[in-house]
């Protein structure tokens, strides 16, 4: 999504701005090995049964080691993510990041990139 995008939808940059500060805050509370408890609740998961509401959306690899929303120190619901080997994007990929835009209103795309990526060197 390009910046003048964002800016019709009546987003603030500093709306955008605290939500990258969130999620740059979970990633240094996960790296110091300090993460929150996401709240995976009972209660929590009823609460996203009919609606929800991402901050942001994030594509990400498929690795199996670890996941955006433990990366981030994100609970249920705040994440909407899309995980695919070497972060590539085609037609589904972008189809689904183009649904948490336009359905879901999440104002930020996060792409989440890691070192020593397997697909990366296949390819």
């Amino acid at each position: 999504m390009r910046a003048e995008d964002t800016s019709t939808r009546g987003l603030a940059q500093n709306t955008l701005d605290t939500i990258l500060a969130e999620l740059t805050d979970g990633n240094r509370r996960f790296a110091s090995g300090q993460p929150l408890r996401a709240d995976c609740s009972p209660q929590r998961r009823l609460s996203l049964l009919h609606c929800q509401r991402p901050l942001a959306a994030v594509l990400a690899c498929s690795d199996s080691r670890v996941g955006p929303e433990m990366i981030l120190d994100q609970s249920l619901g705040q994440l909407f993510v899309v995980r695919v080997a070497g972060n590539v994007v085609d037609d589904i990929v972008l189809g689904s990041l183009e649904y948490a835009v336009e359905h879901l209103a999440v104002p930020l795309v996060v792409v989440m990139g890691h070192s020593g990526c397997g697909a990366v060197t296949a390819a």
